[in-house]
């Protein structure tokens, strides 16, 4: 249910700024693209709660931003070198909720750290102070009132069920105009404006920095060429072990015909896991990095927190939008159709037409389509869900995707927050009915999902969001040792998909295989490890 209607905080933030523009940065021998990733090895906080949001394909119009930051107090780090004192923050730094079923409570408190506020400064950019981070997916069981499944001996350590930290200061780049521009946020203008010098000083030394990778840390927004389509569907990818092999795989999917047939359900999304090697160590910005090179994706994000046993990380390369918004319009791009891309232009653009036009994919996609249409209605003005775009097909590095796009208008006095309750979890990680539909999913899954099949991504405190279905995720989990590297090998990656009545388990099982492919391949490619079998 919406939470109710709310004025905005009072206080205004104030959003102090310094540019360094496209000579600028061409000047300390950096593009857009590579300055953000000077930032993230250089100028955030190692073991701080940190992130990195990067936009890329496949929308040039709308992949734009990549944004760097941490939730270091660069205010109290002034007052520690002998400053005025720093004015209180305007928030929380990290919310934090370990437990899925504490819902209600956990929604509360994130409306309340997150309401839109007047904001003075940063006019134009994606984040105006604010909240980043994500909510797990059975956060979104419990508050339909499903009982999230226990953990069993052999699953990951879990991450928070619900986890955003508020940064101080961040570095926002501009793809369009290659710009990169220091942001320190605070109650008091005066205290952000010394705080802005001292977190500009800091990312100007970082872009002087070296470079140690050959490879962008993003392309920009640049389509990928067929030999570099060739190199991301093909490849080494790292050993490890399915939690549902494609035997049990295809018993659970005999399940699901089962509630199909029964009329329980019109459509489940079935995941399962594949856990990576422990022996595979793998630094989480290493990991993303590579993939923001070769699998460049409109909602890719890295989150890290902690150091030793306690690190844990989310590295994600998703394509899909759960909720993008501001000025109460708002949209979501849900995912249902995937094919492997091609090296060869004319098998490629073959593929694309047949997923455009196979008729199971086109249903999965229409199904989720009126279920997302109907939990927008709950939050918007009467008559305003609209269906802009329907079945359209989009090309990313290794597959084609057919996603459709769903708008409405929110009712006076709701906020993103309020916007992305009612749509959670993404009914395209769900199927539908969702309520009864999950339950049974959780019953036959047996595991948690956790990060995966939740969202991630920005809360901004002008009231905009921008938010992602978490897929295509690697996930580190805590509670194993630490090295220099900054990896503990506990690495998992979720993967799943929509069955329907006519889905075949063995198709089904490779588009499985496909989807955790990318980022197996990943792991591969940054440790020089690998086997060349799909399993």
């Amino acid at each position: 249910m919406p939470t109710p209607p709310r004025p905005p905080a009072s206080a205004p933030l104030h959003v102090a700024t310094r540019v360094l523009d496209a000579g600028a940065l061409t000047g300390l021998g950096h593009t857009a693209a590579s300055a953000a990733g000077a930032v993230a090895e250089h100028a955030v906080v190692r073991g701080a709660p940190s992130f990195w949001l990067d936009s890329a394909l496949p929308d040039a119009g709308e992949a734009r931003w990549s944004i760097v930051g941490d939730a270091v107090d660069v205010l109290g780090e002034d007052a520690a070198d002998g400053s005025p004192e720093a004015v209180p923050s305007p928030g929380p730094r990290v919310l934090r909720r370990p437990d899925p079923r504490d819902a209600e409570a956990a929604w509360a408190e994130l409306a309340a750290a997150s309401a839109p506020r007047p904001v003075v400064g940063g006019e134009g950019l994606p984040l105006r102070g604010g909240h980043v981070g994500f909510l797990g997916y059975e956060l979104g069981l419990a508050d339909l009132g499903v009982a999230p499944p226990a953990a069993g001996p052999a699953d990951p350590a879990p991450l928070p069920a619900l986890f955003w930290l508020r940064p101080s200061r961040y570095a926002v780049v501009d793809h369009h105009d290659g710009s990169l521009t220091c942001c320190v946020v605070s109650l008091d203008a005066a205290a952000a404006e010394r705080g802005v010098e001292a977190w500009a000083a800091r990312v100007r030394d970082a872009l002087t920095v070296p470079r140690a990778h050959a490879a962008p840390a993003g392309d920009g927004g640049r389509a990928p060429s067929s030999s570099a389509v060739a190199g991301a569907a093909g490849g080494a990818q790292v050993a490890g072990t399915w939690r549902a092999d494609r035997a049990a795989y295809t018993a659970l999917m005999e399940r699901c015909h089962r509630a199909l047939r029964e009329g329980e359900s019109y459509e489940l999304c079935l995941t399962t896991r594949f856990d990576v090697d422990p022996a595979v160590r793998v630094g989480p910005l290493v990991l993303f990095r590579d993939l923001a090179a070769h699998h460049p994706t409109p909602y890719a994000a890295l989150i890290e927190h902690g150091a030793g046993p306690d690190r844990w990380a989310v590295v994600s390369a998703s394509p899909e939008r759960f909720l993008s918004g501001r000025d109460g319009r708002y949209s979501t791009k849900p995912i249902k159709g995937t094919a492997a891309r091609h090296a060869d232009p004319a098998e490629d653009a073959a593929a694309a037409r047949a997923l455009a036009a196979d008729p199971k994919t086109r249903a999965e996609n229409l199904m989720i389509v009126d279920l997302l249409r109907n939990d927008l209605t709950r939050v918007c003005v009467p008559g305003s869900v609209q269906v802009p775009s329907l079945m359209a097909v989009e090309s990313y590095a290794s597959v084609h995707q057919l996603v459709s796009t769903v708008t409405g208008r929110a009712l006076p006095g709701l906020t993103a927050v309020d916007v992305a309750r009612s749509l959670f979890p993404g009914g395209s990680m769900t199927g539908a009915p969702k309520r009864r539909t999950v339950e049974l999913l959780a019953q036959w899954e047996g595991a948690p999902r956790g990060v995966y099949s939740g969202a991630l991504g920005l809360l901004s405190a002008d009231g905009a969001c921008e938010l992602s279905i978490v897929i295509r995720t690697a996930v580190l989990a805590p509670g194993a040792d630490d090295d220099a590297t900054g990896g503990s090998g506990r690495w998992s990656i979720g993967a799943g998909g929509a069955i329907v009545a006519d889905s075949d388990a063995d198709a089904e099982y490779d588009e499985v295989l496909l989807k955790a492919g990318a980022l197996r391949r990943a792991f591969a490619r940054v440790t020089g490890s690998g086997d060349a079998r799909p399993s």
